[in-house]
This record gives C-alpha cells, structure tokens and sequence, in this order.
C-alpha cells in the first residue's frame, strides 16, 4: 500500500498510467467502491513470474492510495475470493471523501 500527496490527478489517469508501465497482458477490471463512503477506486490486474497482480488506486481527502495484492495461484486455488474479502472489509481511519 502507498498513500501519497495527490497532484489533482484523477483516477482514469492515474489507471491510464498504471497500465502503460504495467507487464504486457495487464488490463483495467471495472471500478469498484473501496470503504463505505463509496470511494471508486479503479481496478487493474496482470500476471507476472506465475503470480497474480490486483492494483486499486483511488484518491481520497487529497491523497492518492495504492493497494496491491501479489498472489501466488496457490492463494487463489485456496481463497478464490481473497481480495474481495479484503476490500469487503476495508474502512478508512482519518479524512473524508475527496
């Protein structure tokens, strides 16, 4: 996870970016809510070394997050669902809606 200082950069932009760096084969997942304010957060995925990527980038009170999950296939075999238990649980601490 990183949260950093948003340069006012909005979050197709930012998803825009994240894929263009991304390994070959990455794609852009529909957007999701993260938290229960309903931040739409964009969501990216790619595979690289066997391993699953899932990257949410949203922006929040100012500030832009990054999550990722690095997945090996025995995590999705054992949990198929795992991020989006994750993410069904999150809940911001400080700040508001952007």
């Amino acid at each position: 996870m990183s949260d950093m200082e948003s340069l006012g950069s909005a979050v197709d932009t930012l998803a825009q970016v994240t894929l263009e760096n991304a390994p070959e084969g990455a794609t852009r997942l529909p957007d999701t809510a993260l938290g229960d304010d309903g931040t739409v957060a964009a969501q990216l995925t790619w595979k690289e070394g066997g391993n699953t990527t899932v990257r949410l980038i949203a922006t929040r009170a100012g500030r832009t997050i990054n999550l990722a999950f690095t997945l090996r296939p025995s995590d999705l075999r054992a949990d198929p669902d795992l991020v989006e238990s994750v993410l069904a649980s999150w809940q911001w601490v400080a700040g508001g809606p952007s």
